[in-house]
């Protein structure tokens, strides 16, 4: 007897190959016994799919050799089948394996080298034996089969059961218990519609008696309670088996759809909410211009009813000469997607308007283009333009007269006053009485007071009408600063103040800035800290803020005085144009309060502007920063044969600045408050 037995065709291995392993021993046994108890030299069992055959199990070894073969059943039947190293047999009988159906997938062949006809016990023998393998063929299929089934049920994610029509369920797969939570054994032991939504209670009675009716149901969405409190959509198809008594249910997990559809509701209804309480204009058309949707606001604006704008096309509502620009619109909405601008429109009642839409393509809920758009009637925006610009020009040109009538005057006045300011100081240098000198002084500097307001007023009027510009050029650095503590030293000296310089030794020699502007703020700077100290020092600083490329710098320049300074809530004020803290200041100090808006505006020519910090009472600060092109003299000052400096002064302040700049050179510094003092340490 030969043990092995050949492979099937793929198609017939998977159907065939759990018969060879579970019943190979006890096929080859009852093949050898029909062998035996029929008296024949051979005995082969076959089974047949899709005009194949397979060799399932055989008691001659040629056979078992030849494995698979294509040949047909009714062939394998009819013809003699041929083994190696043997003539045509004289005896051959191949006897049918039927199925319940009357089909034959198999059969059962016997073979003898001489003649024989078979008896009655060898037929029956052969005829059990074959009732005996259709049983076991027939059973390991259904086997296979509710293998399968039994899988596909206990790994389906749709819930499948079995219920009778009084709501208990008798079989459940998994799916039940990990999509509700409840256990197997709390699903089977109370009836469905003690775990369905109270609301879904009179609907779930009704599906039931169509069902107990024998009709089958399809689609029935109810909502099943969860054991966590939540609550799932389901959605049922429905089988019923009157006989049995019972209902096949198999539900599908839906939450996650309705939720999806009552948010998509939701939303809609807010958006139309929206819609139709916006102030704005809204509308809706499609790629051709045809009235979708307006809004009530912009059914009010335009003058229409909702069924007169349905009937409406943009070109409609549109001025004719505007046509061209309705349909570059709608081209650059269908190319782009978006569009904004405005367009001049025609009212219900003739009117004219000017909107400004702001235009996107969305989807409707069909999933079809459409275009939304908002609209802002800007007609009355448009009108206050027009009148704006108007009002605009007739400024510019009052301006304009303005600023030549103020410089006319001003040049018609300083003519005369020049002449006055230059007479009266030759006339102080001639030999008067005191009294004649007293009223001369008073006439020269009310003269040059008033030389210095027209000035102020010139500056301002040319910044106003942006007429002034800046001539930069290269200038030396100390020679600005220099000139402009000149300008104010004479003040300082006569009401007896001190005037400190502090100079970062890191300062270029060179700048490129227009030299008069620059000394202009500085000196306006020096002439309110002037103005507003009775007593202490005033002090210039000119400091290196940043910057490492050598030829451009930040620079930082300075003003602090020691004087009334300025309250908090009035420190913006000043840089307004005639404006100073309050009427007092200008009663006792005078002055037009042009001097830091000026100085503003030149800056403001740099990118930059004054800065202020002030305590009142104690004095101010007023600072302003300055990018500017640099260049140091390649010539440095020869320090290293000094090597020890005495200062005499007494201020402290500006022995501080000294001894600063002398310790950065590597000089030794003593200090001498006065000149007596200096005299012994010199001794």
């Amino acid at each position: 007897m030969q043990d092995q037995i050949p492979h099937s065709p793929d198609h017939t291995d998977g159907r065939y190959a759990a018969l060879q392993t579970l019943y190979a021993d006890v096929f080859d046994f009852l093949l050898y016994s029909i062998a035996k108890m029929t008296d024949v030299d051979a005995c082969v069992l076959f089974l047949f799919e899709d005009d194949r055959s397979f060799v399932i199990a055989t008691t001659d070894e040629a056979v078992a050799s030849k494995g698979p073969t294509d040949r047909s059943p009714q062939q394998i039947i009819e013809a003699d089948i041929p083994f190696s190293g043997a003539s045509r047999p004289a005896f051959s009988a191949a006897f049918p394996i039927i199925n319940s159906t009357g089909d034959t997938y198999g059969c059962l062949y016997l073979k003898k080298a001489t003649d024989k006809i078979l008896n009655a016990e060898e037929q029956e023998i052969i005829d059990r034996s074959v009732r005996q393998i259709s049983k076991w063929v027939v059973g390991k299929t259904k086997q296979q089969q509710l293998e399968q089934y039994d899988n596909l049920f206990n790994l389906s994610s749709d819930l499948i059961g079995v219920a009778t029509f009084q709501g208990f369920f008798s079989k459940l797969n998994p799916a039940f218990s990990k999509l509700l939570g409840w256990s197997e054994e709390e699903l089977m032991n109370h009836p469905f519609f003690h775990y369905l939504y109270e609301e879904d209670l009179d609907k779930s009675l009704e599906v039931v008696k169509i069902l107990r009716s024998g009709k089958p149901v399809v689609g029935f969405l109810s909502r099943y309670r969860t054991k966590h409190d939540g609550l799932k959509w389901l959605e049922w198809t429905c089988t019923p088996d009157l006989d049995k008594g019972v209902m096949y249910v198999i539900g599908r997990d839906i939450s996650d759809f309705i939720n999806n559809e009552n948010r998509l509701k939701e939303s809609e209804q807010q958006y139309q909410q929206l819609f139709n309480s916006m102030a704005g204009i809204l509308g809706i058309h499609d790629f051709e211009g045809n009235f979708l949707k307006v809004n009530p606001a912009g059914l009010d604006a335009a003058g229409y009813s909702e069924e007169e704008i349905e009937q409406l096309n943009l070109y409609d509502i549109v001025i004719p000469e505007r046509h061209a620009a309705v349909r570059a619109y709608l081209a650059e909405v269908v190319r782009s997607g978006s569009a904004h601008g405005e367009m001049s429109v025609l009212k219900k009642s003739g009117e004219c308007a000017v909107w400004y839409f702001m235009s996107v393509v969305n989807k409707s809920t069909d999933g079809t283009d459409q275009v939304l758009t908002n609209v802002i009637d800007i007609t009355e925006q448009k009108k206050r333009d027009f009148e704006l610009q108007r009002a605009k020009t007739e400024a510019e040109q009052a301006t304009k007269a303005k600023s030549e009538f103020v410089a006319n005057m001003s040049h018609e006045i300083r003519t005369p006053l020049n002449g006055v300011i230059g007479f009266t100081e030759l006339a102080l240098k001639t030999n008067l009485d005191a009294i004649q000198r007293q009223y001369l002084e008073i006439i020269n500097q009310s003269a040059v007071s008033l030389h210095a307001i027209i000035n102020d007023i010139l500056d301002f009027s040319k910044m106003d009408s942006n007429k002034m510009k800046l001539v930069i050029d290269k200038v030396e650095l100390q020679e600005v600063i220099s000139e402009a503590i000149n300008i104010v030293s004479f003040g300082i000296e006569q009401k007896g103040l001190e005037v400190l310089l502090d100079y970062d030794h890191r300062l270029p020699k060179y700048i490129w800035t227009d030299a008069m502007r620059l000394k202009q703020i500085l000196v306006n700077l020096l002439g309110n800290a002037l103005k507003f100290t009775e007593k202490g020092e005033i002090k210039l600083y000119v400091r290196v803020l940043g910057g490492k490329d050598p030829s451009q710098m930040k620079l930082r320049f300075g003003v602090r005085d020691t004087g009334i300074g300025i309250h908090k809530d009035k420190q913006e004020e000043i840089f307004k144009p005639f404006t100073q803290e309050d009427g007092s200041i200008t009663k006792r100090f005078g002055g037009t309060g042009l001097g830091l808006t000026i100085s503003n505006k030149l800056l403001s020519l740099c990118d930059s502007r004054l800065q202020l910090e002030s305590d009142f009472g104690k004095g101010s600060d007023f600072y302003f920063d300055l990018v500017l092109k640099t260049e140091n003299d390649d010539a440095e000052d020869n320090f290293s044969n000094i090597r020890k400096v005495l200062i005499v002064d007494d201020n402290d302040n500006n022995r501080k600045i000294l001894r600063r700049m002398l310790e950065i050179k590597n000089i030794e510094v003593e200090e001498a408050d006065s000149g007596l003092k200096a005299l012994v340490m010199l001794t």
